[in-house]
Order: structure tokens, then C-alpha cells, then sequence
């Protein structure tokens, strides 16, 4: 995913919000979670039934309902604690693979961007959520963000390094802003904050910029 991201590819612009904010801040916020939130059939099922039962009807879904790790009673008063947990319990059978691609995303330093700069990187993942009015600040934001990261990232490497003559020349380069070792980086930047002025919501549109 990061691959696609840094180099030519089409973003995930199709990520629920709650799945974009674990992977912002690695945590989830139940509270948040919604019925609208969940995909899988059974469980949407399971939820209308929860919802137009009685007593009786709750007590014949307890198999499942338990299953959803609710241990509460099973009256019609608690019917929304037993639906916040069947929700809860949809995102929760799925951390695993969004801790997967968390580490995916450490991939150049991607994962650490998106954690520093929530709002800047949603576009890439959630629907919905780009605006042209917003874009010029989103450009200039995640712009000056990367190329913060990128002289930290060569200020540490010349500084593992002896003063050699070739190190001599490279701090030149620093000196002005650039590390030879991450010129790369500067041109996967650059494509990054192409693909965010071009994102809508149906589908992304991707402009390969002159490099």
C-alpha cells in the first residue's frame, strides 16, 4: 500500500473512518462506532433481529450474541448495550490485519507521516473528505512536513558518517536542503501531493507530474 501511495499508484481511498483514525492513532473509539460501520452480512442480520425482538427472541440469539462478547443480561432494556457490542466486536475481529498494514505502511516513513498529520492524509484513504478549497493547505502542510522529515532523516545519516571528502560534498547538498542519499524520497513527495489535489469521491484521478 505504501508502494502504491509513493510510487505512480492509485491510493486506498476507500477506507471507513474508523478504520482510518486506528490506523492515525492506533486505538478505537467505540463510542464512534456506528451499525453503518459494519459489512458482514451475518452480522447485520444478527443486528435487526436484536433489534425487532422480544425477550423470548433475545434469549433464542443468545448463542450469538455471546459469541459477539456480550455477557450482560438479555432483556429488551439492554437492547443497545447488546448492539454496541456486536458492533464493537466487528471492528475488533479485524485488528489483526490492520495491524498488518500499519507495518506495511512503515514503508519510507509513510505510517509515521499519517500519525503526525491525520488531517492531511485522509483524503488518501477516506472517501468524501477532499476539497479543492482545502487542497492548496493540504499541499503546502504535508509539503513542508516531508521535507522536514527528509532533513532530519539525512542530518542522522551524515552524522553517522566519518568526514570524509565525498561527506564533505554531501553536506553541501544538506546545506541547502537535500540529502543525496533521499533524492527519491523528494520525487515520491512530490507525486504524494499531486495525488491529493487530484482525489474525488467516486474515484482518483492520477496526473504524473514533471519530475
Amino acid at each position: 500500500m505504501a508502494v502504491s501511495i509513493t510510487q505512480d499508484g492509485p491510493p486506498p481511498n476507500f477506507f471507513m473512518e474508523w478504520i482510518y483514525n486506528f490506523i492515525s492513532s492506533g486505538e478505537i473509539k467505540k463510542d464512534e462506532l456506528t451499525k453503518a460501520d459494519i459489512t458482514d452480512a451475518d452480522l447485520l442480520d444478527l443486528i435487526d433481529k436484536i433489534e425487532t425482538a422480544d425477550t423470548t427472541a433475545l434469549l433464542d440469539l443468545s448463542e450469538r450474541i455471546v459469541a459477539c462478547g456480550y455477557t450482560g443480561p438479555l432483556t429488551c432494556d439492554r437492547k443497545e448495550e447488546i448492539v454496541s457490542a456486536v458492533v464493537l466486536h466487528s471492528s475488533v475481529r479485524i485488528l489483526p490485519m490492520l495491524q498488518q498494514m500499519c507495518r506495511g505502511l512503515e514503508l519510507y516513513g509513510l505510517h509515521e507521516m499519517v500519525k503526525q498529520n491525520q488531517p492531511l492524509f485522509q483524503p488518501l484513504f477516506v472517501p468524501g473528505h477532499f476539497t479543492k478549497k482545502g487542497a492548496a493547505v493540504r499541499r503546502a502542510g504535508l509539503e513542508m512536513t516531508a521535507n522536514r522529515r527528509i532533513k532530519q532523516t539525512a542530518q542522522k545519516e551524515m552524522q553517522n558518517k566519518t568526514r570524509s571528502p565525498s561527506a564533505v560534498s554531501c553536506s553541501g547538498l544538506l546545506a541547502r536542503g537535500m540529502s543525496p542519499l533521499l533524492l527519491h524520497k523528494e520525487k515520491n513527495l512530490k507525486y504524494m501531493l499531486n495525488l491529493i489535489m487530484t482525489a474525488s469521491f467516486d474515484m482518483v484521478s492520477i496526473v504524473y507530474a514533471s519530475l
